[in-house]
């Protein structure tokens, strides 16, 4: 299903020697999430991990990751969420 969509979107096509998998969006989404919020147990609620996931921490989340405005348009909501 994922590789079908974003076949409808040619422009969004990702580095050279990469692919989009379910994983990259999760994670990005994951990372983005955390970057607004800063709280596991939020990302974790709606992300779909069990409490404390250790695998949503060590595999997903890249807390490298900054706040931008487009991470903070689509998941600004999450801070006041639980």
């Amino acid at each position: 299903m994922l590789q079908r969509v974003l076949k409808l979107l040619p422009h969004h096509v990702p580095p050279p020697g990469c692919t989009w998998t379910g994983h990259s969006l999760r994670s990005g989404a994951a990372s983005a999430g955390y970057a607004v919020t800063k709280d596991l147990l939020v990302i974790c609620h709606y992300g779909g991990w069990a409490r404390g996931s250790d695998v949503m921490q060590d595999d997903y989340i890249d807390p490298s990751w900054r706040s931008t405005p487009d991470a903070r348009f689509f998941f600004g909501w999450l801070k006041s969420a639980l």
